[in-house]
């Protein structure tokens, strides 16, 4: 077909344009609106330093525009953004215009609005915030620099780093600390980060690729004396008296003050559950994990092949069923929606405290995974192939040798207090293991504890982190997170060496 054919084809066929008529969208001035969206441009992630999504706003009057960069579509990421965009503006606006997205309506976005003072709405169109639509483009296609007009493409712009620095900066920041080698980091004198108190997120780590000498043979260290373990408080205790140090009656008192509000929140008379009762209850859990039934009523059964005396003489059943019906342990109005596990939150955080509380200092620590077996519904529940438990809840452990656990994380897909310096320095895994090292008690950071995990939390920047706070780190390395310059030989060479 000829060129003019074509052109003519193209004009004969080319769909009409409708206009439809719309409302104006009226601002009152400088301050009155502002409008917000977020742009997906998860296919550039990589390149991005996994940065997928950028939210805009925009003022309606001048057109000037805002851009922050966003890793996750989370509640707490897109809060954490606006604030970083509202910090920024002279005048603070009136009135704040997004859709309906989950991102925007959630409990921290509404915090943030009601602290500056902000009318946050929407409208039920299609055409969401019209404004800040044009500019973003659409949101399930990602944003396209053709929906930019001619005067933003030829504004001037300053281009900055995931670090809040422009280009030029961070190049010369690469390159002074590709500069440094690690020996320097380590010389003898150089303070720890426990003596200069810098966080984990702050600390400049030699990249992988920087040039070091290595050596074949054991490495040293001057290893300072622990203090031997003192577990003589602990030795007339018995097993119930242990129980009872981690499950103490304040966290008997908060259960049965949660319960008795929680029934009282579904309008329902109040139980009067005592603290005696609310023991009982938890016995009664206990024996049941040991002592399965299909059905708990049969505990209370007539037939002697099911009725357990112990139980039966403890708790009628109808009391037992009332208490587990209102069973609360968090208050509903501290609902966190980022959190899948905001009802048991404030209890885990109690129980961590306890497990702190009583550790007694070991100097040699572990630190993995574990799986609680579950197969009911729940989001966090997760399946582990090669795991001796397959289905059910990951939880982030930090141990003795001995097996007892001085802290915990459940595991939920995503961090519920995300720190992103701390994962962006780290890998995601050992994210966990450096937030409870920072949580431990100020009298036993001095001490020089040695660290053991396996080769998914292992890294350079770890082990970095672990000598400069003056602690040891072992642990097997997977073969892409070695530095091309080690001299170690292939994986498949090494095992048929044996």
């Amino acid at each position: 077909m000829s060129s003019i054919k074509e052109v003519v084809v193209n004009e004969l066929h080319k769909p009409a344009r409708k206009n439809f008529r719309r409302r104006h969208v009226l601002v009152r001035g400088l301050n009155d609106l502002i409008q917000a969206d977020l742009v997906e441009m998860i296919p550039y992630a990589k390149v991005n330093k996994g940065y997928r999504y950028i939210l805009i706003v925009i003022n309606v009057f001048s057109k000037f525009v805002w851009a922050e960069p966003v890793k996750r579509k989370t509640a707490i990421e897109v809060s954490n953004a606006m604030a970083k965009i509202l910090s920024q503006m002279k005048y603070m606006p009136h009135n704040c215009q997004t859709d309906l997205g989950k991102e925007f309506y959630n409990k921290e976005f509404k915090n943030l609005m009601t602290q500056f003072k902000i009318n946050h709405y929407s409208t039920y169109s299609n055409l969401k915030a019209s404004v800040v639509e044009r500019d973003s483009g659409d949101e399930d296609e990602g944003g396209n620099e053709d929906n930019l007009s001619r005067r933003q493409l030829l504004a001037d712009a300053e281009l900055r780093t995931a670090r809040g620095i422009t280009l030029e900066e961070e190049i010369f920041m690469d390159e002074t600390q590709s500069q440094e080698s690690e020996e320097e980091l380590f010389e003898d004198g150089a303070p720890l980060i426990n003596d200069i108190n810098v966080s984990p997120a702050h600390i400049a780590y030699p990249k992988v690729s920087d040039p070091r000498d290595w050596i074949s043979g054991d490495f040293t260290y001057n290893e300072k004396s622990f203090p031997e373990a003192d577990y003589s408080s602990f030795q007339n205790k018995s097993i119930v008296d242990f129980f009872e140090m981690f499950l103490d009656e304040e966290i008997i008192l908060y259960l049965v003050e949660e319960t008795n509000k929680y029934a009282l929140f579904k309008n329902q008379p109040d139980p009067g559950v005592s603290p005696d009762e609310m023991k009982c209850f938890i016995a009664i859990l206990i024996l049941s994990g040991y002592n399965d039934l299909p059905s708990k009523r049969m505990y209370w059964e007539q037939s002697l092949d099911t009725r357990n005396a112990l139980v039966y003489n403890s708790m009628r059943r109808n009391r037992f069923e009332q208490i587990l019906r209102f069973l609360h342990l968090a208050p509903n109005e501290n609902m966190d929606q980022g959190d899948k596990l905001w009802k048991i939150r404030p209890f885990v955080k109690k129980i961590k405290e306890k497990c702190r509380k009583y550790f007694v200092p070991e100097k040699d620590l572990a630190f993995d995974e574990s799986m609680v077996k579950y197969y009911g519904k729940h989001s966090c529940k997760q399946f582990l192939r090669a795991k001796p438990i397959l289905f059910g809840y990951k939880v982030w452990c930090l141990n003795t040798i001995m097996g007892y656990l001085i802290d915990f994380e459940i595991y939920q897909g995503k961090s519920v207090t995300p720190d992103v310096d701390i994962e962006r320095n780290f890998v995601k895994a050992a994210a966990p293991l450096v937030k409870m090292i920072e949580e431990l008690p100020n009298n036993l950071k001095p001490l020089q504890f040695s660290f053991y995990f396996d080769n998914l939390f292992t890294t350079f920047s770890l082990l970095t982190y672990l000598r400069l706070k003056g602690y040891g780190g072992t642990g097997t390395i997977r073969e892409n997170r070695l530095p091309k310059s080690c001299p170690l030989s292939d994986k498949k060479l090494l095992g048929k060496k044996g």
